[in-house]
């Protein structure tokens, strides 16, 4: 019998899929795709708890939004070595993979647009090109060669191999950045931080060390320059 005829009611918009349900639904949002560029919609996964980006290179950009649910964005490859869109993948444990389906050798990037609910954990795996992150609690975030930038963040590993990073954490966030050729420049908000920074040039500047506090910043440069600067304008002169 049509469920529809049997005066049933239909539900329109459950607020929660299973995991196998929302699987399903991921590979059908990431469906459609032309060439080697696709979209992600999943407006009901509040399950998705993380998320995995790994490419040889790319540009990935991810935005935290208080209005966002689930993850929405767009995702695409380019290169000799492409083959095809990026790869999606949500486990069983909840956490979306996204992947660049590179051929062996050959050149391959990974342009990606996302919006995530600001508690999604997140972690970035690429050789090079560029990461920006916004608003996002907690994230890991790993390059060869290329920059690093973040805001919002209460939890953050920044490794750049030779690059740069630049971050503007929350207060009493717990930062740890690593760029073993390369600069890095934290902008904090006022307050005591406990700071330990190794550096070949290094400046601290409107900034209170106080090693009781809950905030650390933890940052080492060995051949390049750390700045370390209080976001307010009055206490960094």
């Amino acid at each position: 019998m049509n469920p529809a005829q049997s005066g049933a009611p239909i539900p329109r918009h459950p607020r929660q899929l299973t995991l196998a349900a929302l699987a399903g639904a991921l590979a059908f949002s990431v469906g459609g795709c032309s060439g080697n560029t696709g979209h992600i919609d999943l407006t009901e996964a509040s399950v998705v708890e993380r998320v995995v980006v790994h490419a040889p290179k790319g540009v990935i950009h991810i935005v935290g939004n208080d209005d966002t649910i689930g993850i929405v964005g767009t995702h695409g490859t380019s290169g000799f070595g492409a083959r095809g869109p990026a790869r999606v993948h949500l486990d069983a444990d909840g956490v979306m993979h996204i992947e660049a389906p590179c051929a062996p050798v050959l050149p391959c990037a990974l342009d990606l647009s996302l919006a995530v609910a600001p508690s999604t954990e997140l972690v970035v795996d690429i050789g090079s090109g560029e990461v920006n992150v916004e608003g996002l609690d907690k994230a890991d975030i790993q390059i060869d060669r290329g920059t690093i930038t973040t805001a919002g963040s209460r939890q953050l590993v920044a490794r750049v191999g030779q690059g740069s990073v630049m971050a503007t954490p929350q207060s009493d966030a717990q930062v740890q950045a690593v760029v073993a050729s390369g600069d890095v420049v934290l902008v904090v908000p006022p307050g005591g931080w406990r700071i330990d920074a190794a550096a070949a040039r290094l400046q601290v500047s409107g900034v209170a060390m106080d090693r009781r506090a809950t905030g650390q910043l933890s940052v080492h440069a060995p051949s390049g320059a750390v700045r370390i600067v209080g976001s307010d304008p009055l206490a960094s002169r």
